[in-house]
């Protein structure tokens, strides 16, 4: 599993900037760049004797696509072994 300082293409920023914020205000942050469905890639980690809370954002399908297919953060929520923070999309 490569280490999230290795992360190349978009979602490098994004964990450079989560990474800043987080150590501007002495928060512990890891972050893992992982492959496969991500529901038992993230469960595997074996939250619970490592985190204290995970945190998970949201992309805001309908309600129809979400009866469709279903939802990983609803998934990760119901299954995680630790607590799960839901961050939203903001509204466009």
């Amino acid at each position: 599993m490569p280490d999230a300082k290795g992360a190349i293409g978009p979602g490098a920023k994004a964990i450079a900037a989560a990474r800043a914020q987080a150590e501007a205000v002495h928060v512990n942050f890891e972050a893992h760049v992982m492959t496969g469905h991500p529901v038992p890639a993230i469960c595997d980690l074996k939250c619970a004797d490592r985190f204290d809370l995970l945190v998970i954002g949201d992309l805001g399908r309908s309600e129809f696509y979400k009866l469709l297919f279903g939802s990983t953060t609803d998934r990760l929520v119901s299954r995680a072994p630790c607590k799960v923070l839901v961050v939203k999309r903001p509204q466009q």
